[in-house]
């Protein structure tokens, strides 16, 4: 099953290019207030809401000039005021009645600020090396200039210079038509004294869009070309990492790495004092590169770049709030999740629940797409931890995910509601029980049918996503009808998926051969046992050619899977020869150790078989079974499929009683 918030998590995948600077932030930076003004008219003080730096909640305070504000500072003005406020470094900051504030970061070489809500005017008199002003994707960067940022929540943005220039950089969407693929970038664009210029908050901005992957690849690749003709160290860092993003939209992110990696040579070379939101977030690239990329090794560097990554954002935003801190421990949680095992997705959680704090005290409101995101990663994490309790866990976090979500689109027709309902219905199925299996039925069906109103053509990975979902549901309440109906479902699905990747090398292939075999071999009888193992026959070969080196999980769980159907229809030597193969791959699945065991005790090689059985005997196989109950029911299913033994009996007599129902393919 699948679980995530909406094909990708929350992550930076873009740099952004300020100018040149970049150390660690003085402790002597401070904000002042010069004036304060209600109704045009001067005073000594007024009462503001304002948040301390690392709290979540705003208090009423009587602010009065000469008094100063931290880094991490919220600072909100009531109707009919207006504070005038300036830096240690001469810039002023003229909050109009409505505006809120959040005071990122200041020292004597840089600050920056976000623009929640209302109007503000910013006058630079001191060349910095850096002066930004962001609000979600836009960001503005100057050196030198008057100007104003107004924003109105969920509705627009608008930038109106007075004097000099300012760098807008937004992100937007990437989209490529075969196979619908979405990917992020940023642009930028200038703006000259007397330009105002307005943006939409409420939509989905496309920034480009091409036919297919091919003529997006060129595209930027050509751009980059030409960056590198111009000599401009951050034209062609921008450029560089373009072509990162781009590659890793079209999951070529072994090819994304190399510049990904260079973009960082240039930022290290531009702010060799190593401690620049620049080098950060070309880390961070790196790490999500490496994490997408998948395996034990990319997964421990992923790991090592966003901790290196998260180390220099807490220097440059020493009050802990800020989007690329929460966007770098949301990473680190996805990478140890990634990796598996009770330890690593325990410290995902520790990871995505700081992540989560973080973003909470910067939308306090909590209606927010990155909240409903973290809350949705969450949930994933607990579910992959699989026992009951956490499942629970999992499910209110999906649930409270899906409320942010029907409160941020109300017309219910989003990729990341139909995102939560999958979730939703993965955890019921988790869960297991023909109630909660109706249940994820529900949801699933919720899910497609969303996603058929996005995608009215069809043909889209999440539509196939939804419908392998759906198969794997029916699957599990067995019975010969709903197994009927899952190979129907996982027929549709792999028809969308080879229509969606003509060369047929991709994972979700290889999953949907792997599901028609459970399917096929749930069904039982000589004919579709005989599928089956054709399906798993087939998904062990294209997950070798996707996975050269031929170690990989997947591969291990198809051979394992193939290794038992086979034994069922009496092919036991070649089932010996797919359970060793697969125990080369995961030597510590004893599911498959035990496909070994059978296959020897029905060669005829009973002692060999014995070993294993007695050394075994008592391991627990997972949380509900051990390996004596995983054996007794697999020779209850070999006899109902006609395969029987004198050596079985030797070893139910060892064993004792047996137990109850066959065991299923390893989902």
């Amino acid at each position: 099953m699948a679980w995530g918030p909406s094909g990708r998590t929350f992550r930076l995948l873009f740099v952004l290019w300020a100018v040149l600077g970049g150390t660690a932030f003085a402790a002597d930076w401070s904000l002042e207030v010069v004036s304060i003004e209600v109704d045009g008219a001067k005073v000594s003080q007024a009462t503001l809401q304002i948040t301390p730096p690392q709290q979540a909640s705003a208090l009423s305070r009587p602010v009065q000039q000469g008094q100063s504000f931290a880094v991490g500072t919220v600072i909100a003005v009531p109707a009919r005021t207006t504070l005038m406020l300036k830096s240690s470094n001469a810039n002023s900051v003229r909050l109009l009645p409505g505006s809120r504030i959040r005071v990122l970061a200041g020292s004597d070489v840089g600050e920056e600020f976000g623009q929640e809500t209302g109007e503000s005017f910013f006058d630079i008199k001191r060349a910095l090396n850096f002066f930004n002003v962001r609000h979600g994707r836009f960001q503005a960067i100057v050196k030198g200039t008057r100007y104003s940022v107004k924003v109105v929540p969920e509705k627009e943005i608008a930038f109106d210079v007075a004097e000099g220039s300012v760098r807008i950089e937004r992100e937007g969407k990437l989209k490529i038509d075969e196979g619908n693929k979405e990917g992020t970038i940023t642009v930028s664009e200038t703006l000259k004294a007397g330009e105002r210029k307005t943006y939409r908050l409420d939509i989905d901005e496309y920034l480009a869009r091409f036919k297919n992957f091919g003529e997006a690849e060129t595209y930027y690749r050509k751009n980059l070309e030409a960056d590198r003709q111009s000599g401009d160290p951050i034209r062609i860092g921008t450029g560089l990492n373009q072509v990162g993003i781009v590659l890793v939209t079209l999951s070529k992110y072994r090819e994304a790495i190399p510049f990904f990696d260079e973009s960082r040579q240039i930022a290290i070379t531009l702010f060799p004092g190593g401690v620049h939101a620049t080098i950060a977030d070309s880390l961070n690239n790196l790490g999500v590169a490496h994490s997408d990329l998948g395996g034990t090794a990319n997964l421990q560097r992923a790991i090592g770049y966003h901790e290196e990554s998260l180390k220099i954002l807490r220097q440059l935003y020493p009050g802990g709030v800020h989007a690329g801190i929460a966007s770098s421990l949301n990473n680190l949680g996805t990478a140890y999740r990634a990796l598996g095992g009770t330890d690593n997705l325990q410290r995902a959680i520790r990871y995505q629940e700081e992540s989560l704090k973080v973003l909470r005290e910067l939308y306090p409101d909590g209606v927010h797409a990155d909240i409903a995101t973290s809350l949705n990663n969450l949930g994933t994490a607990n579910a992959n931890l699989g026992d009951r309790d956490n499942l629970q866990r999992a499910r209110g976090y999906f649930e409270e995910s899906l409320t942010i979500q029907r409160q941020l689109y109300p017309d219910g027709v989003h990729a990341d509601i139909a995102a939560s309902f999958n979730n939703l219905g993965n955890t019921y199925r988790a869960l297991g029980g023909t109630d909660n299996l109706q249940q994820a039925i529900g949801y699933y069906e919720e899910s497609l049918k969303i996603q058929r109103q996005l995608y009215p053509g069809g043909v889209h990975g999440d539509i196939a996503q939804s419908i392998n979902n759906l198969g794997a549901a029916y699957a599990d309440l067995g019975g010969t009808d709903n197994l009927q109906r899952a190979v129907r479902f996982f027929e549709e699905s792999l028809t969308i998926q080879r229509q969606l990747y003509p060369g047929s090398e991709h994972a979700d292939i290889a999953t949907s051969l792997h599901n028609l075999g459970a399917a096929y071999r749930a069904l039982g009888g000589t004919d579709n046992l005989r599928q089956a193992i054709g399906y798993y026959d087939e998904s062990v070969k294209l997950q070798r050619q996707l996975y050269p080196g031929g170690m990989h999980s997947d591969i291990g769980e198809s051979l394992g899977n193939l290794s038992f159907t086979r034994l069922l229809v009496g092919q036991n030597s070649e089932a010996l020869r797919n359970a060793r193969e697969a125990l080369q791959i995961a030597p510590d699945q004893l599911w498959i150790r035990i496909n070994e065991a059978h296959a020897l005790l029905l060669m005829g090689r009973e002692a060999e078989a014995l070993e294993i059985y007695t050394q075994y005997r008592d391991k627990p196989l997972n949380a509900t079974q051990t390996v004596r109950e995983a054996v007794l029911d697999d020779f209850a299913a070999l006899r109902k499929a006609g395969v029987n033994h004198p050596g079985m009996a030797t070893v139910e007599a060892l064993y004792g009683k047996p137990a109850a129902p066959p065991r299923r393919s390893k989902p």
